[in-house]
Formats: C-alpha cells, structure tokens, sequence
C-alpha cells in the first residue's frame, strides 16, 4: 500500500469537521466577523486600561509633587514663624527695660504689645490679660470709649493728624484712675 498523502488527508479531515459541524462559507465569515468584533473591543478596553494606568500615575506624581511642595511651604512658615517670634521677644526686650508705659495698638484697636512698666502701672496685669483686647475698652473711662475710638479711627484713615502728645486717664485693674501722658508715633508696614 502506498502512504497517504498529508495533504490529501487535511483536507479530507478538514472536509469531515465542515460536514460534522455543518461549518459552510456563511457560518464561518460570521464567526470571523464575531471574533474581529470581539478583538475591537478587547483592543478598545486595553487602550482604555492603558489610559487609566498612565492618568493614575499622573495623578499620584502631581500628588506626590503637592505633598512635597506643602511640605516645604510648611518648614518655610514654620521657619518665618520662629523668626518673627525671636524679633517680637527681642522688641519686647527692649520695650521692657524702658521706665515708661510703652503699648503697640494695631489697626484693629487691639494692644499687641505692652511693656512690663505698662502692665505695672496698670495694676500688676499679666500680659495674657490685655494681649489681645481692644485697647480702649479695656484701660479707659467709660465716658471717653466713643471718642478715643472715633479719634483713633480718623486717624487711621488719615483724616485727621496723630496728635504727638496729650494726657488722659486711664483705669487700672482695680478701678484707680491714673493721668497718663501719651507721645504718639504712628507705624505704617509695607502694606501701609
């Protein structure tokens, strides 16, 4: 006997399957249009898998960049901080060693600074007591509140001149009333 030929016998094998699985023309072209439809789709979800993956990295670099960035801007307040609190200490030093009330009232009408002759004259105060508070309420007459205030505020918004000196009377901690001489000087920062 003589041997078969490969060929011949793929495709008689080929034939056999078509017929077993009755595959024609028609049956196949639609399973090739399915797995052509299928392997878009499987294309489309790898395109956007790969999207997401590179937007993830992206986000956790600009995350990772913020954080830095935050974390330097923090040590750099937290340096000016120390700073500025080592410049107050050291103005307050000096105000301390003057023999007079020495006070600093913000724009805001609050004392920001007072020396420890002015917490002496004052009654003996701590200066956590008047740190803070309006400057006029805390250590004037009632009678004249409105008016400092009213002045102070002229002054502030430049309609009036700072009167360099005057005297009044201001109430201590336990009610004295005490005649002060005051000599003004107005301070203005960078921002006026």
């Amino acid at each position: 006997k003589s041997k078969p030929d490969l060929n011949q016998l793929e495709t008689e094998f080929r034939s056999e399957i078509n017929e077993a699985l009755e595959l024609n023309d028609n049956t196949i072209n639609s399973i090739r249009q399915k797995l052509a439809k299928f392997s878009d789709q499987l294309a489309w979800k790898w395109t956007w898998l790969n999207v997401l993956v590179m937007f993830s990295c992206i986000l956790a670099l600009v995350l990772s960049v913020v954080s830095i960035l935050n974390n330097m801007n923090y040590q750099k307040r937290k340096e000016v901080v120390v700073a500025l609190r080592a410049e107050k200490d050291k103005a307050q030093s000096y105000l301390d060693m003057a023999g007079s009330i020495l006070v600093v009232i913000d724009r805001n009408q609050k004392l920001s600074m007072i020396n420890k002759k002015g917490l002496e004259i004052l009654g003996n105060l701590v200066e956590e007591e008047v740190i803070g508070k309006n400057a006029f309420d805390y250590f004037s007459s009632p009678a004249e509140i409105k008016a400092l205030k009213e002045g102070f505020e002229k002054v502030m918004n430049g309609e009036v001149s700072l009167t360099e000196y005057y005297e009044r009377k201001v109430i201590s901690k336990r009610g004295e009333e005490r005649v002060v001489g005051w000599h003004n000087s107005l301070l203005e920062d960078m921002s006026g």
